[in-house]
């Protein structure tokens, strides 16, 4: 995931994997209602968050209720 930035830092260029990380991060905004980066003071990234409530095995308070 990370080296996806990187490489498209790297080399300005998008590709289909590129595509499909963009489309899976929009889809947990939809999913969790939660900004890409949280507004906390530790900014956590929406999928490392996500991870984190996995490997707690919290998977029902990642859906947004509504």
């Amino acid at each position: 995931m990370v080296w996806l930035c990187c490489r498209y830092y790297l080399t300005s260029r998008l590709n289909e994997k590129s595509d499909v990380y963009s489309f899976g991060i929009v889809l947990l905004e939809i999913i969790t209602n939660r900004p890409v980066i949280s507004g906390t003071v530790e900014r956590i990234h929406i999928s490392q968050w996500v991870a984190s409530m996995l490997a707690q095995g919290d998977i029902y308070n990642i859906v947004d209720p509504r």
